[in-house]
């Protein structure tokens, strides 16, 4: 199969992330493989060619001959081209512009290279995307984040601006944070130590922090953030490193090329960085039940997302099926009193179950989002 046809334009978000813009109109799909178009523009070419030897052969002469050769080759010259060629022609157009767009998430190179080969979590923020998302454009673009402005005080990088893509990887005992973005020395080192980040090396390479926090650069558009060990242990692997194992590929394989944010996890022991006052620390209790699984989110027109999860068996899905369930009546519950309009967005998450398999649908009109991702995010 080399083509997916779907009504609607989609563009190239940029060259680094490759992504496309998601539409929104009904779609039709149809699938075509590749001996089918080749046999089409077989018979195509044999046709053509057929029709012009015939064209071209010389005719005898005589009162019951056809036209002379030159004569038929004039009148042959406006002949047309068998009716099906244009349709030919279109599909193969057509399906070499299909192969050119991503359908899966992708990471940059640049950080996807460096990610271990023991990582069993990747949680992924394409920020450039996600910055020029009409929801987030109209929800946070003019507002003040403490936190963004805070960062950007302490490290001279302001994330809406220097930042392209986050990726966090994990072994399920530590983890580092990998950013792709426009990074320069002579301005996060003077910024870091005058906040009393300490400056040591590894290997080449400077780090500014402490033992228990630090950033370092690989280059000046790649930088990783951790505990002093586990940015020493990716160092020690870089060399060795030929980014996300075969597992954690095949589940990137599940997220659309769409989602700007999005996880993936391979199984085994391993906490998600939520706070746990918060709606979405109730996610940490859930994973020891699952044993793979992918989450993703759109926010392109609304929030509309997939959480994909599998057990190790049907009984543990109707486990985390009701779980799931309750999850969602406890952010019902949480809605404020003054906004009885935003239970509306709950009528978006839907839980099914099949097997081993559990999946949260989520859409919220993009009217919502805001004051959904509040609650959700312990600020309602």
């Amino acid at each position: 199969m080399v083509c997916k046809f779907q009504g609607g334009a989609a563009s190239s978000d940029s060259m680094r992330t490759n992504n496309t813009t998601p539409d929104r109109t009904p779609t039709l799909r149809a699938c075509v493989k590749a001996p089918d178009v080749l046999r089409l523009l077989t018979r195509v070419v044999l046709s053509v060619a057929h029709s012009t030897r015939r064209q071209a052969e010389p005719r005898p002469s005589g009162s019951g001959a056809r036209p002379s050769s030159r004569k038929f080759a004039r009148r042959g010259s406006t002949s047309r081209a068998p009716a099906f060629l244009p349709f030919a022609l279109l599909l193969l157009a057509t399906i070499t512009g299909c192969t050119r767009s991503p359908q899966t998430v992708k990471v940059d190179p640049s950080i996807a290279t460096l990610v271990p080969s023991d990582t069993v979590l990747l949680v992924g923020t394409r920020l450039e995307a996600l910055l020029k998302t009409p929801v987030y454009q109209k929800t946070f673009g003019t507002r003040d984040i403490p936190q963004i402005r805070e960062f950007a005080e302490k490290t001279g990088i302001d994330p809406r601006k220097d930042l392209w893509e986050l990726l966090y990887t994990s072994n399920g005992k530590t983890g580092v944070l990998l950013a792709r973005g426009k990074f320069a020395d002579d301005m996060m080192e003077p910024e870091l130590e005058r906040h009393g980040a300490q400056k040591f090396t590894y290997k080449g390479l400077t780090m500014l922090g402490s033992e228990s926090g630090a950033v370092t650069l690989i280059n000046s558009t790649t930088a990783a953030l951790g505990d002093a060990p586990a940015l020493r242990t990716l160092i020690d692997q870089r060399a060795s490193s030929q980014g996300p194992p075969p597992r954690m590929q095949e589940l990137m394989k599940q997220i659309p090329a769409t989602a700007q944010f999005w996880a993936a996890y391979g199984g085994g022991p391993v906490k998600l960085p939520f706070d746990e006052n918060s709606n979405l620390g109730n996610l940490n209790r859930l994973v020891a039940s699952i044993q793979t699984g992918t989450l993703w989110f759109d926010l392109t027109a609304g929030l509309d997302g997939l959480a994909d999860l599998s057990c190790a068996s049907d009984d543990g899905a109707q486990k985390l099926e009701g779980a799931l369930k309750a999850l969602i009546g406890i952010g019902r519950l949480s809605v404020p009193k003054n906004q009885p309009e935003l239970s509306q967005a709950y009528d978006g998450m839907q839980v099914t179950q099949d097997g081993h398999r559990v999946r949260l649908h989520i859409h919220v009109p993009e009217s919502m989002v805001d004051k959904f991702l509040a609650v959700w995010m312990g600020r309602g």
